[in-house]
């Protein structure tokens, strides 16, 4: 079984942010504006995943004054990219676990409805036996998957380096992977001391091998 992350390991989040805040300059966000209400979309009082088209554009109606429809109409101009904001290498990555003939199940993190529509606008969820979307912790799901699998190799494919660590702690059988990104300081990944790459293809290798 391979249990697959969404944003930053299929999905170029960063890029999706970037989209986002260039499709959004047009109506006068700036960049410190964009950035600082996707900050506060992000999470609720609790640390619970809330963000979502509604609640960014609320943030810039509300504290910023912008127009909640023309915000959404602007972030929904790239929702429709989705595919294209997928990592290069995602589909022929997912092909090529789809032929080892074990279920792949996708585990992502955030606002669920959200993380679905997100999911498949890509097309990426046709590949996956399960999907799964919790705005809380993956520690549950993950449990309750190595509890009722019978196989004895069940992979987490992972961007979060705290996220992978934490995991591989709790569940010490779970065969683990880190899916890095440009964007985060290569040390970590070393301080990690698990296996770690940059491109998805090097990751379906190490995990068939």
């Amino acid at each position: 079984m391979f249990i697959i992350d969404f944003d930053d390991t299929l999905l170029d989040t960063q890029k999706f942010k970037r989209e986002r805040m260039k499709a959004l300059l047009s109506l006068g966000v700036s960049e410190e504006i964009y950035w600082n209400s996707y900050s506060e979309a992000r999470y609720d009082d609790e640390n619970i995943s809330t963000y979502c088209d509604k609640r960014h554009a609320d943030v810039l109606h509300y504290k910023y004054g912008f127009v909640k429809e023309e915000v959404l109409d602007k972030l929904d101009e790239v929702n429709k990219k989705m595919s294209e904001i997928l990592f290069s290498e995602a589909f022929n990555f997912l092909e090529k676990l789809k032929q080892t003939g074990n279920s792949l199940v996708l585990l992502s993190l955030g606002e669920p409805s959200f993380q679905e529509f997100k999911v498949k606008l890509s097309g990426v969820d046709k590949y996956f036996d399960r999907l799964f979307f919790v705005d809380d912790t993956k520690e549950h799901v993950i449990g309750e998957l190595l509890e009722k699998t019978k196989d004895k190799n069940v992979w987490f494919i992972d961007n979060e380096i705290r996220q992978v660590h934490n995991m591989h702690k709790i569940y010490p059988k779970l065969r683990v992977v880190i899916k890095a990104n440009s964007h985060i300081d290569k040390d970590k990944y070393e301080h990690a001391r698990l296996p770690y790459f940059y491109n998805l293809i090097d990751v379906a290798e190490y995990v068939k091998n």
